[in-house]
Order: C-alpha cells, then structure tokens, then sequence
C-alpha cells in the first residue's frame, strides 16, 4: 500500500475519493474502533462506497474491541407529505407516465415497481441504461425512451406527458441523446437513491427502497381512466 505520492503527504488517497464516496476514515490504533463502524454504519444506510485508510503499520496493531459492532438503522423520513403530493399530480394527469432506470436494478426492486404499475396502469418507459428495470412483456410496458432518437410512439407520448413520474432513473446525456427530450424537466418528480424533487420541494434525505416499499403501499386511489393506454404501449 502506498502511504503517499512520494512527497510525504499522507491524506492524499482520503482526498481523492471524497468526492465519489459518501465518508472517509483515517484509522489509527485510538480511534479504530470508533470510525471503523462509524464508515461501515454509513455504507449500510446510505448504499453508497466509503474509503478507509489503513496504513500498513496499524493494520498489524492490536487493539482491545470494547463491544461487538451492530448496525444501527437511522430513522425512516417521513414521506407521507410527498406520496400525497404525488397523489394530487397524478389524480389531475391525463397523460402520465413513469421513466425507469438503472437503481431499479442496482435495489432489486423489480417487483414492487410492477406492483404499483399494476395498480396505478401508468404506461412505462425504460431508459437505456435502465434496461431490465421494468418487466417487457407487462401490457403498460412501452419501450426505451432515447430521448430524439427513441420511436415516434413512445417519443411523442413522453414529451407530450403532463405527469412524468421519475423512478430511479438519472436523465444523463448519453441516455436522452444529447438531453433532447422536449418535457420541462422541472416539472418531472424526481424518485431517486436520497432524492425526492417535486416542483419547489427537494429532500436529499430519503432512502429510495424504503421510500419504494412506502409508495407501493399506499394504494394509489386515482380518479382519472387510462382509455389510451393500450394505444400508448401498443408494439
């Protein structure tokens, strides 16, 4: 293990995975048995990579482990608030659809996003990088939205949606073409791994499987008739 980049700064590795890593431990014989847990508690919980830097000559340390460690879960957010704004949007849509994505699979959430999709009949697209999110041969299962390149169908029904419904999708570059898509991507809801965004309100605080499971729960109640649904998914 390299200690450093040859100049005698340590800290240099922590540093240069801050940015994709959700903490940083740098461990020492006194404080081990604090930031060890500390950093595996908070992959647990946020699902996200940590990195800890164990230089050579602690790791042969011994130390005295004063309690076994236990994961300790932090308390669910509420997210009663938001099922019932997503409620409204939903009961006032004419033309709604979810775009799915890659967390669907990174959470193995495949089931429940086809239970709420069957109680709800909302017609589905998958981006590319999403590719197996959503089951294909569900009857609201519509295609791959690219974006500009994507099938008229499914091009013109997602642009044209007054309701999109975001589930763990990320709408990069490479997966709408170039950001061709021609919704106003302020007025998508945003269900993502710590995001929750819907027009003005954003909570970076919500954990997606949990907020999934909560979602699918509700029972969605929504007064409108999906008449163009068979239309819209038709292959």
């Amino acid at each position: 293990m390299h200690h450093s980049l040859g100049e005698g700064n340590f800290d240099d590795y922590r540093k240069m995975y801050e940015p994709i890593t959700t903490t940083q431990a740098y461990i020492t014989e006194d404080n081990a048995q604090l930031e060890i847990p500390r950093v595996i508690n908070a992959a647990l919980t946020e699902s996200r990579p940590v990195h800890i830097h164990l230089p050579i000559d602690v790791a042969a340390k011994e130390i005295e482990v004063k309690e076994d460690y236990h994961y300790k879960m932090s308390k669910p957010a509420d997210v009663s608030q938001y099922i019932d704004m997503v409620q409204a949007k939903l009961n006032s849509a004419e033309r709604p659809v979810i775009i799915t994505g890659h967390e669907i699979n990174s959470f193995g959430l495949h089931e429940l996003l086809e239970q709420f999709v069957n109680q709800t009949g909302i017609p589905v697209a998958q981006l590319s990088l999403g590719k197996g999110a959503f089951n294909e041969e569900s009857p609201y299962y519509m295609g791959i939205y690219d974006g500009s390149i994507a099938e008229e169908r499914i091009k013109y029904y997602v642009d044209h949606s007054d309701a999109i419904l975001n589930i763990g999708a990320k709408l990069t570059d490479s997966a709408t073409a170039g950001f061709s898509y021609q919704f106003d991507i302020d007025d998508v809801i945003m269900l993502n791994h710590r995001n929750f965004k819907m027009n003005e309100t954003r909570d970076d605080n919500v954990a997606f499987t949990r907020f999934i499971n909560r979602f699918t729960a509700h029972r969605f109640s929504l007064q409108w008739r999906l008449s163009y649904v068979q239309k819209a998914c038709a292959k």
